[in-house]
């Protein structure tokens, strides 16, 4: 069974369940993010079988504009993806729908990788010992200035110093560009190398 969110020309969201049995409810609880400078938006959502395909009218309350900032190059948003996608490892970029080259180390996803946390909101789960590698640079094109925005959570930190979020090179173990630790992050150029600024 499949269920998408489309409004006739994207489609926001697809999610797809495998090996459904007949006569079995079946919940979908999801938060969609959808980059727009609109208000409401006209949607409907498709619900897809092998045997028929149904769809129902929605409007998504798009008020209060909490989406990305529009215009971006790359959004990886795991609220629309799910592990029983035919291939969870991969990176997509929503901003396009795009393949972006990527790894995923040690994931079995299951309790991994694409699942809800604890408020039911779609993440990107990275347990310790497992990592992902997104071969996107945003700093490769900058020219007068970017914006990056960021959502992410740890929990049982077990060394500060670990590093969980990088966008950079190293330079005598200075990082040039973004570097994330649990509980710091800093952005370095060649010229600005303090951590504490």
């Amino acid at each position: 069974m499949e269920i998408s969110i489309t409004d006739g020309s994207t489609t926001f969201l697809t999610y797809t369940y495998l090996n459904c049995t007949v006569g079995t409810s079946y919940s979908f609880y999801n938060t969609l993010e959808i980059e727009s400078s609109a208000d409401s938006i006209d949607a409907l959502v498709v619900v897809r079988t092998k045997d028929m395909t149904t769809s129902y009218s929605i409007v998504i309350d798009n008020s209060v504009k909490m989406s990305p900032t529009e215009g971006a190059d790359f959004i990886l948003n795991p609220k629309t993806r799910s592990n029983s996608e035919a291939i969870p490892d991969k990176i997509i970029n929503s901003a396009n729908g795009s393949t972006v080259t990527s790894g995923f180390d040690g994931f079995g996803f299951v309790s991994d990788g694409w699942v809800n946390d604890d408020d039911g909101i779609g993440v990107l789960r990275i347990p310790s010992g497992r990592s992902v590698t997104i071969e996107y640079d945003p700093l490769d094109t900058l020219t007068n200035g970017t914006t990056i925005e960021l959502d992410y959570k740890v929990y049982n930190v077990y060394n500060d110093n670990d590093v969980v979020l990088k966008f950079c090179s190293y330079s005598n173990d200075i990082p040039l560009g973004f570097e994330m630790k649990a509980t710091e992050a800093v952005f370095m150029t060649t010229e600005k190398q303090t951590r504490r600024d």
